[in-house]
């Protein structure tokens, strides 16, 4: 996994795995804090996001009725042992992952309604 570009709003990161070709783009107002205190947890999204992937998404469940920039965005719950759980919420366009919201809120009604104020304020 290698950084490819950098600029204020998000970060992106390509990863060739078996024969997922994805590229990972982070949308840095829902995921800066939690990587700032944690950097491993964007390898292990990338990780378990692309076995997702590879597995047509079974594990996860629509996060939102609302869409982010026109994708609907889908959750997946991720597991780290020096974080423990988190929820993430990530759109799939192409062969293009945007994860958008990253926490540690593992209630799935509490979570939605995270996401959903999170959308509704970065709408304004």
């Amino acid at each position: 996994m290698s950084a490819k570009t950098v600029s204020l709003i998000f970060s992106s990161y390509t990863v060739g795995m078996n024969e997922s070709n994805l590229t990972f783009i982070f949308d840095n107002r829902g995921t800066r804090k939690l990587l700032a205190k944690n950097p491993q947890l964007r390898s292990r999204m990338i990780e378990t996001i692309t076995r997702q992937a590879e597995n047509d998404f079974f594990k996860c469940k629509l996060a939102s009725r609302r869409k982010w920039q026109g994708i609907s965005l889908l959750e997946c719950r991720v597991n780290d042992p020096s974080v423990g759980a988190l929820r993430v919420a990530f759109g799939c366009k192409d062969q293009t992952i945007y994860v958008v919201y990253a926490t540690t809120t593992i209630l799935k009604k509490d979570f939605s309604q995270e996401l959903d104020s999170f959308l509704k304020d970065g709408s304004k």
